[in-house]
């Protein structure tokens, strides 16, 4: 019998290695046969990494040499771990090549490896939450999602973002299983550190973490010294996200007198430099017209097809070069009308899933032969973990939606749902959660279940491959030579 259970577990973990190797092999696919500058501002960020690769510093901000001649600013004002990591890669590469498209490739590298680790931390929670059937569904769902594969293959730093984010999505199923412990504090710390040095729109995953951290030990643990152990792990985590992000911020308080996000500094340069068409006081925002944040989201300029909502929707699932090549409708309704579905099953059979308290007193009331109502009449006292990771999971999900549409409301009207994409670990979650539950409660089907999954997992699977050999190969083919 433990033979037997031996082998199955050396089967498993043989084919969970071989699933993160085909990842691997499709995000670096990908990362080399898309042409230059086809994704979101590529072409600024690569100069940061250039910068860094040349020079072996860190350039400012306002640095002449990388400010882009339209905006005013360069990307040296966010945050530029990803691109330290990028500049490493070139220079290693450099070694044997100066090749400038492979020398691209090498800086596009970091976010395929950082792809490959977002998908194997996806693995791992996926098992905490789900039998193996969903399992492999949330993890196909996730990873391979077109506007999130795509996310690997550029220089950027939502690959970071996403990978932090992930990270940090692991650290509250496992407190939700076993409880703050030393480890999950530390798995928690690194994600915030690199979290807080990756893209603006995954900050609300440090946010949540915060008030989920305090919420799980003050009120699910009956320690008498659950304050100690507040303070102590919650120092603990703190030093260690300083470690790893703090220099960044003292960095811009420095060079941008005193302004840590250095917001502030990249207006300010934008001001003086851009041209004057995209001078920030030449820019009228909606929110300075006057106008409401919904009038934004149901506006459709000129030179997008659909309104700022539907935009969002169609490039969370496949929108590609700027927004201006998307997936069929034929792929992205249905998808979408898929994850609604999904959604609404979850709140219509897991509504208990969102209870704070625990259930305490049940009491059945027959309907027919076979079926009966179930009725809480009372909620005990003590609260319910699923219902905290529950909350969490949900406004994780709101937060950079939020900060999507304010930006585009209050500063810069874009509507991208890479900016949204953050939200893709809870999402799935739900949407997992619903399918399963939907088949816990019609056990007639039940013979279906372990098809659907699969279903599910190769579509999610095809629809990636169609995407990349339907629109990236081919229009990389076109540009081969210009490229080079």
């Amino acid at each position: 019998m433990k033979e037997n259970c031996s082998k199955e577990q050396k089967q498993a973990r043989r084919m969970e290695w071989l699933f993160l190797l085909g990842v691997f092999l499709f995000f670096f696919l990908w990362s080399c046969t898309q042409r230059f500058n086809f994704s979101a501002d590529e072409s600024m960020r690569y100069q940061v990494v250039q910068y860094i690769y040349e020079h072996g510093t860190l350039p400012r901000g306002d640095e002449p040499s990388i400010r882009n001649e339209d905006w005013g600013i360069s990307y040296a004002f966010n945050p530029i771990i990803a691109y330290m990591g990028s500049a490493v890669l070139m220079k290693l590469v450099s070694i044997f090549t100066t090749d400038e498209w492979i020398l691209l490739i090498a800086a596009r590298f970091m976010n395929v490896l950082l792809g490959t680790l977002m998908v194997w931390v996806v693995r791992k929670a996926s098992r905490l939450l789900f039998s193996e059937k969903y399992a492999w569904m949330f993890t196909c769902l996730v990873a391979f999602l077109p506007s999130n594969v795509i996310l690997y293959s550029y220089v950027n730093c939502d690959a970071l973002a996403m990978c932090s984010s992930a990270v940090i999505f692991y650290a509250w199923i496992l407190a939700a299983k076993e409880g703050w412990s030393w480890k999950n504090c530390t798995v928690l710390a690194v994600g915030m550190g690199f979290c807080l040095l990756s893209y603006y729109n995954a900050y609300g995953y440090v946010l949540v973490s915060f008030f989920y951290f305090v919420a799980m030990i003050l009120l699910r643990e009956q320690k008498k010294n659950r304050w100690k152990e507040l303070f102590g792990k919650g120092a603990w985590i703190t030093v260690i996200v300083c470690v790893i992000a703090l220099w960044w911020f003292i960095r811009n308080g420095i060079l941008y007198d005193g302004d840590i996000f250095a917001r502030q500094a990249s207006h300010t340069c934008a001001e003086l430099y851009a041209r004057d068409r995209y001078k920030p006081s030449n820019v009228v925002t909606f929110q300075e017209d006057g106008q409401s944040m919904l009038s934004m989201i149901f506006y459709r300029p000129i030179f997008l097809e659909h309104d700022w909502l539907t935009t969002v929707l169609f490039s969370f699932v496949g929108a590609f070069g700027y927004n201006k090549i998307y997936l069929s409708k034929w792929i992205i309704i249905p998808y979408l009308l898929f994850l609604l579905t999904a959604l609404v099953l979850m709140v219509v059979y897991r509504k208990s899933d969102f209870y704070l308290k625990k259930e305490e007193i049940r009491r059945r009331e027959p309907l027919g032969k076979e079926k009966a109502l179930i009725r809480v009449t009372a909620r005990s006292k003590e609260w319910k973990v699923q219902g905290m990771l529950s909350w969490a999971f949900v406004i994780a999900m709101i937060i950079p939606n939020f900060l999507n549409a304010y930006y585009s409301y209050s500063s810069d009207f874009q509507a991208q749902g890479r900016y949204s994409m953050p939200m893709l670990f809870p999402l799935m979650y739900f949407v997992t959660r619903g399918c399963e539950r939907f088949f816990e409660e019609h056990e007639k089907l039940s013979k279906l279940e372990k098809y659907f999954c699969i279903l599910v997992s190769v579509m999610a699977v095809v629809l990636a491959v169609f995407t990349w050999a339907r629109l990236i190969y081919p229009l990389y083919l076109q540009n081969y030579y210009g490229l080079r």
